[in-house]
């Protein structure tokens, strides 16, 4: 993780500060890995259903959203159109939006149950050491 330092230089936060006492260490650690859970998170996924890729940033779930409400509002709306990070704009139909928005829950979840497994582990590490070697 990136922090600005007093000079306003982007630096590596491991390089800056690790925390000596157990309880420290544990609240930088799950800070550590819950970064890294967004980052994954935001990445995004590639539909099985379409081979269609998005990310999950937060103009995607805007669009995600209004597309959603779009075809809740109108049962006679056949396709909307959606960007994708891998084919370009393309118009995805009411079953494809479906598919899709499962898709893109189901890969947030799994990385956030990720998350917390990884985080109970780290609350319930006894030393340093223990949750030193719990990474992402």
């Amino acid at each position: 993780m990136l922090i600005k330092d007093e000079n306003g230089i982007f630096q590596e936060v491991s390089s800056l500060f690790v925390p000596d006492t157990l309880d420290a260490y544990k609240v930088w650690k799950i800070e550590k890995i819950y970064t890294q859970c967004v980052a994954d998170v935001e990445k995004g996924f590639t539909s099985q259903s379409t081979g269609y890729s998005f990310p999950l940033n937060k103009d995607y779930i805007d669009n995600f959203t209004q597309s959603g409400v779009a075809f809740s509002l109108d049962d006679e709306l056949v396709s909307v159109p959606f960007n994708t990070s891998n084919m370009g704009l393309k118009m995805l139909t009411r079953e494809q939006f479906k598919a899709i928005f499962k898709e893109g829950k189901s890969h947030k979840e799994s990385l956030l149950m990720r998350y917390f497994g990884l985080k109970a582990q780290i609350e319930n590490s006894e030393n340093i050491s223990n949750a030193e070697s719990i990474n992402w």
